[in-house]
């Protein structure tokens, strides 16, 4: 469990960018599909979605802090403000906009 707990850790440290999930094994000296399988278990999600939901609660509290759709993208490594837009709208059910106060989320364990 040490090892899974550290490759949440590493993802932590390296947002936003998602280093893959061979990297993060190799950092962890795991194989692949053991890693995944590990985090699933311990988080109920993928090393993936677990870097998805962080990003996304990152940009809720960016946009709840003020913060521009476009600045928030470039700041959470979107291709694009159409690319975050998309993905934001997907996962809470509507636009990004910095008008509206931030709730909570929860990332698991």
């Amino acid at each position: 469990m040490k090892k899974i707990r550290s490759v949440r850790a590493i993802i932590d440290e390296l947002m936003p960018q998602y280093p893959g999930s061979a990297m993060l094994a190799r950092r962890v000296y795991m194989n692949k599909s053991n890693m995944n399988r590990g985090f699933r278990t311990l988080f109920g999600m993928s090393p993936y979605q677990y870097f998805s939901e962080l990003r996304m609660m990152k940009a809720k509290e960016l946009l709840a802090g003020g913060m521009a759709v476009g600045e928030v993208a470039l700041e959470l490594d979107y291709s694009g403000s159409r690319a975050f837009g998309k993905a934001f709208k997907r996962r809470f059910g509507f636009i990004a906009s910095s008008k509206w106060g931030m709730g909570s989320g929860d990332l698991g364990e």
